[in-house]
């Protein structure tokens, strides 16, 4: 009896330890969660100050692709536009990891993973791209890529595009976690995408307005 009695508070105490060892083990999980995600957000935030210092549409697509590509730290990406009245989306830049360049190519709605996500306004994750039933036509001959992410890039409810990370690695594997991330890159390219068509429509205005000036002054000035 005093051996059973013995063993029984030994167990209770294991027991006890194991609970402890748990505990203290997630709680060094939480930590370390919550310190990734604080690296994480740290560098969303530098991506979106380097977004926000470009000036024209190009260099914008180019700051946006890499930036989201460093940030996942993925093999390349890509921008397309989107236009909701032709039901249409377009390549717009790429870093691409495959031979050829895509862009330019345009999408229907619904068709390809960017096609998809400009349709359904959600993002988007395929662990393997090669065996997907719904990839697009013009990928067929090559596969450029394995792993992919989309997600919507959005402006006061407005569908602007898609912004898309890849990766050639086959383990590779994304997780909701990073599509919330790209999300939050992707509002913010949109917000930046808007402001720079903006200014780019204002100085077109005023390029105009100086030719229209510069007219009026030659004609003027043979009278």
């Amino acid at each position: 009896t005093h051996v059973l009695q013995a063993l029984a508070k030994a167990l209770q105490a294991l027991q006890r330890a194991l609970q402890a060892a748990a505990e203290r083990q997630a709680d060094r999980q939480a930590e370390f969660d919550l310190q990734h995600r604080a690296e994480q957000l740290t560098a969303l935030h530098r991506a979106s100050l380097t977004i926000s210092e470009a000036h024209d549409m190009d260099s914008l697509v180019l700051s946006i692709i890499k930036q989201a590509s460093q940030l996942l730290h993925s093999s390349g990406g890509g921008v397309s536009l989107c236009d909701a009245r032709k039901q249409q989306i377009t390549v717009y830049e790429e870093i691409s990891i495959g031979r050829r360049s895509y862009r330019g190519v345009v999408l229907q709605y619904g068709e390809g993973a960017a096609g998809i996500v400009a349709q359904t306004g959600k993002p988007l994750i395929i662990n393997d791209y090669r065996t997907w039933p719904n990839r697009a036509a013009v990928y067929e001959e090559e596969h450029p890529y394995v792993a992919t992410l989309s997600v919507p890039m959005s402006w006061k409810g407005e569908l602007v595009g898609v912004l898309q990370v890849v990766d050639d690695q086959e383990m590779r594997r994304f997780t909701w976690a990073d599509a919330e991330l790209m999300s939050l890159l992707g509002d913010q390219a949109a917000i930046a995408i808007e402001n720079t068509r903006l200014l780019q429509a204002e100085r077109t205005v005023r390029e105009q307005a100086e030719a229209l000036r510069e007219a009026a002054r030659i004609v003027a000035s043979t009278l």
